[in-house]
Formats: C-alpha cells, structure tokens, sequence
C-alpha cells in the first residue's frame, strides 16, 4: 500500500498502478511519527520534498500525516518488505517502532543527512530490534544513505523468500 503526500507524483504514482486495479490502493498522505496536518516544502525541486509543521493556531496544513500504527492496523500480519523513503520524516517513525517493528521482514529506509544509516540502527537497538545490515549505499551528493536490513533475526527461510 504505497502512500504519497505530493499531488505530481501523486498523480505518477497512480498512473503507473492503475492496471492493478484495487489491488494497489494509493493513499494521498505522509508517513510520520504522530498525527497531523502539515505543509510539503522542497529546496531541491520533485526531488526532496519536506514536511513542515505549522502552527495550528493560525496555520492548517494541506497534507495529512499517519503513523505506522494506523497504516499496519489493517494491514497483513508481517510485511514482507518495508520500503521507505519519506524525506526526513524517518527519524521520528523509527524513534519509536518497537511495536510494529517486529512485523517487518525486511526493509529499505533512505536515511535524509544529518540523519545517517548508523543513526538509524542505533535508533532500532534502542527499541530492541537486533538489525541485519545487508547493503549500504551513500550517496552525498543527494544528502542521503540507503540501508536493507532485516530489523531481528529471522525465522529460518522467512525473509529469505522476500530476497528471492
């Protein structure tokens, strides 16, 4: 279930599913780590757009942001793979995913510098996962790392059917 704050690619997004009819249901909506209403911003045009909180006195925001929690709620009971590329938000959805990590067979997180992919496993240790670190790709130039890793040990043949 692919979710897109961004209407342009939005619109891509949904174009390039659309002959998978229901099958693919694209929700219009961030990926955060509590729920509100902020405002997309990019410095770097289509390509690194960021979520801004306003100050909801005086401000409301255009995009909704849900948390891990509600998106699995209805969801399989283990994902075979995370994808997430969600622009600076990872720090907080990894802040505190200690209890939907464990339904995550394997994932791959772009981790938005300063946050780095070593951030990132010391923040999973810190909520009890034990990462299998299986490939690391930085690239600076776009401020960012790309780290896969299977969040705990797996259960013999599991995640490996998600590799293959």
């Amino acid at each position: 279930m692919p979710f897109e704050p961004e209407r342009g690619n939005l619109q891509i997004l949904r174009r390039n599913l659309a002959e998978y009819g229901d099958q693919a249901a694209v929700i219009e909506a961030a990926v955060g780590g509590r729920e509100r209403r902020v405002s997309l911003t990019t410095e770097h045009g289509e390509f690194g757009f960021r979520m801004v909180d306003l100050d909801p006195v005086r401000e409301n925001g255009d995009v909704d942001v849900v948390i891990m929690e509600t998106i699995l709620a209805g969801a399989a009971p283990t994902i075979d793979i995370l994808k997430c590329d969600i622009e600076g938000a990872e720090t907080e959805v990894f802040a505190s995913c200690a209890d939907w990590l464990p339904r995550v067979r394997l994932a791959s997180v772009e981790c938005h510098y300063p946050f780095t992919w070593q951030a990132l496993v010391e923040m999973l240790r810190e909520n009890g996962a034990e990462p299998d670190v299986l490939a690391v790709e930085s690239n600076p130039r776009f401020g960012y790392d790309s780290v896969v890793f299977k969040p705990a040990a797996a259960v013999a043949g599991e995640s490996d059917r998600a590799l293959t």
